[in-house]
């Protein structure tokens, strides 16, 4: 990064750094003070080797402000002296809810959360173990989805016309009538009794 300048350099290393401790402020126990010695060294560093090699503590000491802070000096739009002052963790944001801060701002009030065990819709007919076209029960079964009912919505196979039916992107088929169907091969299950089944591969 030496080839950017001092106020890009400052500036991606407070953007990676305020993201990294925003990201586990809400942890229940946080220690990040060796993250931040790790990070605020590698910014000395780079600093000092920008200007020439410069020793960390003489970084720091050009970066040191009369409160205890550290900041970069730079020039304005305007020509006038700025300060892009150096992320530090005090600086987290504090957590509050409503007007009221928390005693301990970093302290995360852990969520009453439950495990949901229901079975979905879609697990529940896949676990029927029935092809919802040809209402074969050997199986195995697979899940046949389409992006959008309006993909299908002016379809004039009888599967597209069942999915429209139903109002569902997926229908539950057994293998055979899932390769015939990507095939263009599926046949009209009105007259399914009608189709002469053989062994081997489908439409081997």
């Amino acid at each position: 990064m030496t080839q950017c300048s001092e106020y890009e350099i400052v500036t991606q290393y407070n953007a990676e750094m305020r993201g990294f401790a925003n990201y586990y402020n809400r942890c229940a126990r946080l220690y990040l003070n060796k993250v931040e010695w790790i990070w605020l060294n590698s910014l000395i560093r780079t600093l000092g080797w920008k200007w020439g090699h410069m020793t960390p503590n003489a970084v720091y000491s050009r970066l040191r402000q009369p409160d205890g802070t550290h900041a970069l000096e730079f020039e304005g739009k305007d020509g006038k002296p700025r300060l892009l002052k150096i992320y530090s963790l005090t600086d987290r944001r504090r957590i509050s809810y409503g007007d009221k801060g928390l005693e301990n701002p970093y302290v995360d009030i852990q969520p009453k959360a439950g495990w949901m065990l229901g079975r979905t819709e879609l697990l529940r007919r896949l676990n029927a173990h029935i092809c919802e076209y040809c209402w074969d029960e050997e199986g195995p079964f697979e899940v046949h989805h389409v992006r959008k009912m309006k993909d299908i919505a002016e379809g004039k196979s009888m599967w597209q016309k069942l999915m429209i039916a139903r109002q569902r992107k997926t229908m539950v088929l057994c293998l055979p009538c899932h390769h015939r169907l990507h095939q263009g091969a599926l046949p009209d299950n009105r007259f399914w009794k009608n189709v002469d089944t053989v062994d081997g591969e489908p439409d081997a």
